[in-house]
């Protein structure tokens, strides 16, 4: 009888599956399976923290050369002897021959303002004429001017300038406010040359532009159409049209080159190069100028942001799966019995093997779920931790570099915006991660029980 019953016991356990098995021995070891779900928590929390920063500064990244990097400028080569221009043919050619996603053809001429008053200079101080001599800006797309893409000027009121319209002005509100104006109001402007008379034009103001960023100071010696104050944007249109009949010709070309816009900083490098070799070898008369420094500058807190966490994760990652392996191991040791035991009763080593995988990827799975509800509610908080550190900026020396002045376009602070969310493919990558760690370090911490024979871990036990 006993013998019967002893049989019926040994088939139970036979029959017991790994994952019955696995529940049963968590639920009698509850310490061991509390320390080990505490490292795994631990781990897992480490790396979906820093993976996240990691992506949301990736992202940063793409978002930052799209607003401010992602272009590159085409001008006149000014060389002695080269007169020639950025002409429409030109702009045809690169926009139908590479990934341009849009461009600004830009002008730069000076008109007399008129009635207009301007903010004074020195031209005023010394009563010549010049004193209201304006610079007039002209743009196909105003919005894609370098001085409101790294937002050295802002759009206040009304709207930008399209390619579609013709005599339209943005002033700023310093000018709209020293002569009363506002958008849907009026101004006349003349051509100023030595060639040209007095030829009035009238414009309809259309937007209302503020400064953010200026030059550091205005001196004694700063004329009227130097300051920023003063500077009226136009479209092309009505460039073409006042200038080509002031010099009695038909105008085709950009004075002050064209920007072309990209969406990825390996397709900018590919066509600046290809464009710089075309223009060397040829003998053009304009010349490439890739205008992403603000970008490679700003890129780069962004970029040790990213290298940080990816080098954290790696170290988590090692010392995870060395801690969890040690513990695994020690544990082990006490497990010849119940080693010895299932294969005494018939049990195979790939089912004891699966048995402690199971054991340990519950304790895993749990882990993760946990870590993962966490996270979501901890990403706000993150998000905002991160920034503060960022927010420290570059010194007051790389400030000073980032002012306007005539000869290099305005390039302020950019503001870095790192958003941060747990979306499904961290989730993914970090459970992968972490199940890749429990079933490599279980795989090794059983070999040296399963390898033996089970003659020898009879001898053990006796």
């Amino acid at each position: 009888m006993k013998e019967h019953k002893g049989k019926q016991g040994k088939r139970g356990v036979q029959n017991m599956d790994c994952k019955k098995r696995s529940v049963l021995y968590l639920l009698r070891k509850r310490n061991r399976s509390v320390i080990l779900w505490l490292i795994l928590f631990v781990i897992t929390t480490l790396m979906l923290a820093c993976i996240t920063i990691g992506h949301g500064a990736g992202a940063a990244m793409e978002r930052l050369f799209q607003a401010m990097g992602g272009y590159f400028k085409i001008e006149a080569d000014h060389k002695p002897g080269s007169n020639k221009y950025v002409n429409d043919e030109l702009v045809n050619h690169i926009m139908d021959s590479y990934e341009i996603q849009e461009f600004n053809g830009m002008d730069t001429v000076y008109f007399m303002a008129g009635d207009m008053e301007l903010a004074p200079g020195r031209f005023t101080q010394e009563g010549d004429e010049k004193a209201k001599l304006a610079r007039l800006m002209g743009n196909t797309d105003t919005s894609l001017n370098e001085y409101f893409i790294l937002q050295s000027l802002l759009l206040a009121k009304g709207r930008h300038i399209t390619a579609e319209d013709s005599y339209k002005a943005l002033l700023s509100q310093e000018l709209a406010e020293k002569n009363g104006l506002s958008a849907g109001d009026t101004i006349s402007l003349s051509y100023y040359g030595e060639d040209a008379g007095l030829d009035w034009h009238t414009f309809e103001i259309v937007g209302i532009f503020q400064i953010k960023s200026r030059q550091n100071s205005y001196t004694s010696n700063t004329a009227e159409c130097d300051m920023v104050e003063n500077f009226i944007f136009t479209d092309t249109r009505s460039i073409r049209e006042m200038v080509g009949r002031a010099l009695e010709r038909e105008i085709d070309s950009y004075r002050s080159g064209a920007l072309f816009f990209v969406d990825h900083p390996q397709t900018l490098e590919r066509i600046v190069s290809d464009l710089a070799a075309q223009s060397e070898q040829g003998k053009e008369g304009w010349q490439v100028v890739k205008n992403n420094k603000q970008y490679q500058e700003s890129r780069i807190p962004l970029e040790r942001l990213k290298s940080l966490t990816t080098l954290i994760v790696a170290i988590v990652i090692v010392l995870g799966f060395l801690i969890v392996t040690l513990i695994l191991l020690l544990w082990m040791r006490e497990r010849v019995h119940e080693t010895g035991i299932y294969l005494s009763m018939g049990i195979r080593k790939i089912s004891i093997l699966m048995q402690h995988m199971m054991e340990n990827l519950i304790l895993a799975f749990l882990a993760f779920v946990l870590s993962c509800i966490l996270a979501a509610g901890a990403v706000p908080g993150l998000e905002q931790a991160v920034l503060a550190v960022m927010d420290e900026g570059p010194s007051s020396e790389a400030d000073k570099s980032l002012l306007l002045t005539e000869q290099d376009m305005a390039q302020p602070e950019a503001e870095i915006e790192v958003t941060m969310e747990l979306n499904l493919l961290t989730i993914l990558q970090i459970g992968i991660l972490e199940f890749c760690v429990v079933i490599l370090a279980t795989g090794i911490s059983s070999v040296t029980i399963l390898k033996m024979k089970p003659k020898n871990i009879l001898s053990m036990m006796s």
